[in-house]
């Protein structure tokens, strides 16, 4: 039998160690069992409640279980494959409808016992537990560094953590402050945020991720307190447990969500102070006076261009977006300059006509007319079985119902009417009269056209593609998104290439 392994460690209080142990327990009950080791899965500094789908080994694992390259995945535990017990729970049925068995030695999970869902219940359970009670230590663990006066994350641009005996502590850099009073100041004096990224970027200045600066990091959210001209730190304001960051059950996503202002843990450290009362307040008027008032940049909101963030650009891999009301261009060179990126500027209108009639090309191929009229015949077939599963239904059900009022009628011969047998011989009589017209309303077979018929809509409908994508933008966008895969676009002098790579 063909076995494979996975394995997994997180950054907690793990090593790159943990990869080779795990593997070399999980190789000594294969040998044990005489199975053909084919691969081995790892997944490095990756937390368990991490989506499988979304780590790098993890994607192959299922990929090669779904093409049955395996036969037997051995783990150290459950805990390796997911802390999740709602994600744990669909991938191991997953894995164990295509006929894998699966094997978690420390906590002695096998497929094959009977009481295997009863086990795996258990230890999801216990896994996920463990992750939720980490997470509360931890958390109290910050929260009580951050009443003791020292670091609890890391530091934001202007400030450095400076390790102590007992935690680390936030001191101003001096280097990065003067940049934190050079940004509010130029702010403060009408310039614009994509001007002053883009000067930062021409100087070479590293943002807070050692990376460009964009302009999302400065302007961020005024509500959310996010973006550096919204820290409050600055002003000698330290803020923290202001929201925390939960996993979306659908997506999988961090999503970071709001916590109530009675829980956050507000310090007055004037220490820390970087910019003056005064600048900041023409900071927070500047914002209330110009479009960046309520922070709605950066929001997002209902998509209205087609191919927005579908495409890329040829010389930073930067997506492209709409720039304007004519046009769409690299998102890189829009928020962060030149120096990032010169970017493509293409005619907004132009781009998807043209690559709207590629599709339309594509969709009028012999084989997808072909494709669509036996699909065509396909539905037209399940409706007519259906049809007729109805009406055999209906002749059944107006069968019944003739004997249940025969019935009614011998019982008020025997015992006369009475207010119960009335109603229900009403209540029999109307059905049947609803049945009957039914029946009689029921339409003949249908006629199934001929392939040139069929051509022919199929035609019109392809033709009608652009005026019918206009009403769905955001189901058209995932349609040319599974159509299209990534779409590159280069400019040569005034000649647009579009480079299409399906997915």
């Amino acid at each position: 039998m063909k076995a494979v392994v996975y394995a997994r460690y997180s950054s907690d209080k793990q090593s790159e160690s943990s990869i080779d142990d795990q593997v070399r327990l999980c190789n000594v009950r294969i040998d044990f069992e005489g199975w053909l080791i084919t691969a081995v899965y790892k997944d490095e500094s990756v937390s368990g409640s991490t989506p499988v789908a979304q780590r790098i080994g993890g994607v192959q694992l299922l990929a090669d279980a779904a093409a049955s390259k395996f036969e037997v995945l051995v783990l150290e535990g459950l805990d390796r494959l997911s802390r999740d017990l709602v994600e744990q729970e669909t991938i191991i049925r997953r894995l164990e409808h295509k006929g894998i068995r699966i094997l978690g030695l420390a906590d002695g999970y096998d497929s094959q016992q009977s009481s295997r869902q009863l086990v795996r219940g258990m230890r999801g359970l216990i896994n996920e537990m463990y992750l939720e009670d980490l997470k509360k230590k931890t958390h109290r663990g910050m929260s009580g560094q951050v009443a003791r006066g020292f670091a609890a994350g890391a530091a934001a641009f202007g400030y450095r953590n400076v390790r102590m005996e007992n935690g680390s502590n936030i001191e101003i850099d001096s280097e990065a402050a003067k940049w934190v009073r050079w940004i509010f100041e130029e702010f403060a004096s009408g310039r614009s945020c994509k001007s002053i990224v883009c000067e930062l970027n021409e100087k070479q200045v590293k943002s807070p991720r050692g990376s460009s600066w964009g302009v999302s990091g400065l302007y961020g959210s005024p509500d959310k307190g996010s973006g550096l001209l919204n820290n409050e730190l600055y002003r000698g304001l330290h803020i923290w447990n202001r929201s925390q960051w939960l996993k979306d059950p659908d997506s999988g996503k961090r999503v970071r969500v709001e916590r109530p202002k009675s829980e956050w843990c507000i310090n007055q450290r004037d220490d820390l102070r970087i910019v003056s009362d005064d600048l900041w307040k023409k900071v927070r008027a500047r914002f209330k006076e110009s479009r960046y008032k309520g922070g709605t940049k950066g929001k997002g909101g209902r998509v209205r261009s087609l191919l927005s963030g579908l495409m890329s650009c040829s010389k930073c891999n930067g997506p492209i977006v709409v720039v304007s009301s004519h046009s769409y261009g690299c998102s890189n060179h829009m928020n962060r300059g030149d120096s990032i990126c010169t970017g493509v500027n293409v005619n907004r209108k132009h781009v998807e006509q043209v690559l709207l009639s590629e599709i339309q090309n594509i969709l009028l191929s012999q084989e997808l007319i072909e494709y669509a009229y036996l699909e065509t015949l396909k539905a037209i077939n399940e409706i007519t079985n259906s049809e007729e599963e109805s009406h055999k239904a209906l002749l059944s059900r107006l069968e019944e119902l003739e004997k249940e009022i025969g019935h009614y009628i011998e019982a008020i011969g025997a015992v006369g009417m009475s207010d119960a047998i009335a109603k229900k011989l009403k209540e029999a009589e109307t059905e049947k009269i609803r049945i009957e017209d039914e029946l009689t309303q029921s339409s003949d077979a249908i006629e199934l056209p001929d392939l040139e018929e069929i051509k022919h809509l199929y035609k019109v409908m392809v033709s009608n593609l652009q005026e019918a994508f206009k009403g769905e933008i955001s189901e058209a966008r995932n349609c040319l998104k599974d159509l299209l895969g990534e779409i590159e676009i280069e400019k040569k002098g005034e000649e647009v290439y579009a480079h299409i790579k399906p997915n």
